[in-house]
């Protein structure tokens, strides 16, 4: 397993609410890209910024101004389903 793995786990009661569903998402898609792709350089560069990705998703939904109240479908993550 690729060692930075380790940096998208994460426990459901030491996350803000608001940022669950993105911690959830990329937490799922980095175990895909983990089991799918072959261990390498471009695997590890991905992941990193995959991971960056996720810091900057938080900090953006952390931040009020940027925070979506509504979609036209009903709340954002309605789009996203967990297993």
């Amino acid at each position: 397993m690729n060692p930075i793995m380790k940096y998208f786990d994460f426990d459901d009661d030491a996350i803000p609410p608001e940022s669950i569903m993105i911690h959830h998402s990329l937490y799922k898609l980095a175990w895909y890209m983990e089991n799918i792709i072959v261990d390498g350089n471009e695997k590890s560069e991905g992941l990193r910024k995959l991971l960056e990705a996720k810091d900057c998703f938080v900090r953006a939904r952390m931040d009020k101004k940027y925070r979506v109240k509504k979609t036209v479908s009903g709340s954002p993550d309605d789009h996203f389903e967990l297993d």
